[in-house]
């Protein structure tokens, strides 16, 4: 009886240590789940180790129950964290089953009619119950991972334990009924002894499995942020690579323009080129903004027609396919080019961008085509195939499978001014943000076609002014007054030209102080706000500082930013903000919204032109004599302004009349009708160097000739549309 006495203490003191290292252990790891389960067995079982030690102190029959219950719940406490540890359904109603008969059952044979045979098979149904769990839940985790030392331990101190416990239940022949755990008999100094380490390797296995865990945990992030890092580090070089492109085309024309004569269709190409490779840049800047917040949120979607997505990428390529006399075109299923569509638009429309302008990069006679198919369509959700294809001359099959690798491309030369594109390796990365891959075919000498399906859903159209179809630059007066508020002095002469060629009056501040003091002192119709300034974010501005101003006139706001975060947009709409114009700031958005806040109808005429002979004009000469003719004029004016100073100041009348005549002609053949009253007004005043305005007449040479552009463009788009 001594000898079971002293062995139940020992075990009493193992499970005490065993306790407080997994208590130790729940508080260090309080985010693995299980721990805290772990720390209740381990007390649970010395509870019930230390009542047993209690015979002096307590009735056998309240002793026995209380080693008993607490016995239960270390089985309980057991199977719940190992299944919790390894993220196993819980057995909840197998406990609350066991629970139901198992405890009544064991009160009625410890207090009423005490047997220990009853009591010993029912703990062994618990414990067995509860070791079966465990070891389910561990081998069905080594099945994933690597098994460790923490894990072989664990798994050697269940057999242990339910070898014991299989011992003592096979000897329940040697057991009166009216027997204890503390008889001295063969079964009990077995159990004993098998088991009097065991909570300590128990305890020191499930410190060691949370540390393991931890390990794995952390060898698991540091794998995915190196995965992270050379994705990272790819799309940079690729960035790097996509940007030194258009770049290296800017400086190089830009070089070449100060040093080429002044020959207007050769100025005219170059400034072109400059503007395309501007372009790509800007495209390349807003999709690295999208691949930054795309780590959070894959976009957002708009609402949209496929004739509004693709029209303006066949008006800004159209010119690159006519220089290769291509038959460039795109077709879309009938019936479904005029629906709306909510999908996420940005993406779609650089890959669409790239691909198109890499078929005609690549294809040097005969087609290049879109085509958009709807394969299935089930309620209001639609599947949207994009197929580009061309007549180029295709791709090998080696080729082909490395055609999505980093800077792997068809040909050797790529020339930025037949399409500087972002890559087919950056647009499968594109795709795979909105859940779609791209795939290619190709057969050599006769063509590739690049295709890939989204899946979208058919949506009734909203109208936003921020996203609303944006018309080109109205040939009229605005006749408005416009507050821009921008820091950034380049930005501020860009806008300035604009506004002028709007006929816009306007002032400038460059900060929000600036901007504050001008709206309680002069009257605005619009307000261009940057949103990022050097005293302050733009929309709080306008939403705690402005409604406090007292202001000449309430303006309209129209945002200027960078972002292209749809959100940020809504954030803009919902603060009162009319509109929102994105940098680079390109002239016709800018007018068109400047129309739309002014509510002004985009065919009021401003009076430079005559229109019905502009419209001649334009039906009896080819575009390229009009477009080398308008060039030479821009160039020109000036040097043609300082000539008829010079005639006047020395007072060589009949070479002013020579002179001024031929530019009538001109200007009159031109339709530019104010140009013309203005230079037949300057022939009949006297002393003209000094009764004559001629910076009016600068103006009005320059403005009516960025109209008389504006037009022909407007002319020539109409005359190409396929509507």
């Amino acid at each position: 009886m001594k000898e079971l006495l002293l062995l139940h203490v020992v075990i009493t003191l193992c499970s005490c240590v065993s306790t407080v290292f997994l208590w130790l252990n729940w508080r260090i790891h309080r985010n693995l789940h299980g721990t805290k389960e772990w720390a209740l067995y381990g007390a649970s079982l010395t509870l019930a180790n230390a009542a047993l030690t209690l015979q002096d102190y307590l009735p056998t029959q309240w002793m026995v129950l209380l080693a008993n219950l607490f016995t239960f719940g270390c089985s309980y406490f057991f199977a719940k964290g190992t299944e919790a540890f390894y993220d196993r359904p819980v057995s909840a109603r197998l406990w609350l089953g066991l629970m139901l008969v198992c405890i009544p059952t064991l009160c009625w044979f410890a207090l009423i009619d005490p047997n220990i045979q009853i009591r010993l098979s029912i703990n062994y149904l618990v414990s067995s119950v509860s070791l079966f769990i465990a070891l389910r839940a561990l081998l069905m985790s080594t099945i994933i991972s690597r098994q460790t030392i923490a894990e072989n331990g664990l798994m050697f101190s269940i057999v242990v334990i339910w070898s014991a416990l299989t011992a003592r239940v096979v000897m329940l022949a040697d057991f009166k009924a009216t027997d204890s755990v503390l008889t001295p008999n063969l079964a009990n100094e077995i159990f004993a002894v098998a088991v009097a380490i065991v909570p300590l390797v128990v305890g020191f296995s499930m410190c060691l499995l949370c540390s393991a865990k931890r390990e794995r945990t952390l060898s698991t992030l540091q794998e995915q942020a190196s995965l992270d890092a050379d994705r990272k580090s790819r799309f940079l070089a690729m960035l790097s690579h996509e940007l030194r492109t258009p770049l290296n085309a800017i400086v190089g024309h830009a070089h070449m323009l100060k040093r080429i004569p002044h020959e207007p269709a050769k100025h005219a190409q170059l400034c072109d080129t400059i503007e395309h490779a501007a372009l790509s840049l800007a495209d390349l800047a807003n999709q690295v903004l999208l691949q930054a917040k795309g780590e959070v949120t894959p976009g957002q979607h708009q609402s949209t027609t496929l004739k509004a997505m693709v029209e303006p990428l066949f008006k800004l390529l159209r010119p690159l396919s006519i220089q290769k006399e291509l038959h460039f075109h795109y077709a879309i299923t009938p019936g479904f080019q005029d629906l709306h569509y909510s999908l996420v638009k940005e993406p779609v429309q650089l890959v669409l961008k790239n691909l198109l302008s890499n078929a005609i990069k690549y294809t040097d006679k005969g087609e290049v085509m879109l085509s958009i198919s709807v394969e299935q369509q089930i309620g209001n959700n639609v599947r949207l195939t994009f197929a580009v294809s061309d007549t180029g001359p295709g791709i090998s099959d080696e080729l082909l499978e490395k055609i999505f690798d980093p800077f792997v491309t068809g040909q050797l030369v790529e020339n930025i001014a037949d399409g500087a594109g972002l890559g087919l390796a950056l647009c499968q990365q594109l795709l795979s943000n909105v859940g779609s891959s791209l795939d290619a075919e190709s057969v050599l000498d006769e063509g590739s076609c690049f295709r890939f399906s989204i899946e979208c859903e058919l949506s009734e159209r909203t109208p936003i002014a921020m996203e609303s179809e944006l018309s080109p630059m109205p040939s009229s007066r605005m006749m408005c007054n416009v507050l821009v508020v921008e820091d950034v002095e380049l930005n501020q002469k860009v806008i300035e030209h604009y506004l002028e060629l709007a006929h816009c009056n306007y002032r400038i501040a460059g900060d929000l102080r600036q901007a504050s003091q001008f709206l309680t002192e002069y009257a605005f119709d619009v307000v261009l706000l940057d949103m990022r300034l050097p005293d302050g974010y733009g929309l709080d501005w306008l939403t705690e500082i402005v409604p406090n101003l007292t202001v000449k006139q309430k303006p309209c706001f129209i945002a200027l930013t960078g972002d292209v975060s749809q959100m940020d947009r809504i954030a803009y709409q919902r603060a009162g903000i009319f509109g929102c114009l994105d940098k680079p700031i390109e002239p016709q958005v800018l007018f068109s919204l400047l129309r739309q806040a002014l509510g002004e109808p985009l065919e009021k005429q401003s009076g430079l032109l005559d229109l019905t002979a502009v419209d001649h004009l334009l039906s009896v000469v080819e575009e390229h004599y009009l477009q080398t003719k308008l060039m030479y004029l821009s160039d020109t004016y000036d040097y043609e302004i300082a000539q008829l100073q010079g005639l006047a100041d020395i007072g060589a009348e009949e070479a002013l009349t020579e002179k001024l005549d031929k530019l009538v002609s001109e200007s009159a053949a031109l339709g530019m009708q104010s140009l013309t009253e203005k230079l037949k007004s300057l022939a009949e005043i006297e002393n003209a160097v000094e009764n004559y305005n001629w910076s009016e007449l600068r103006v009005c040479i320059k403005q009516s000739l960025e109209e008389l552009k504006q037009y022909c463009r407007e002319f020539r788009a109409k005359e190409a549309s396929p509507d």
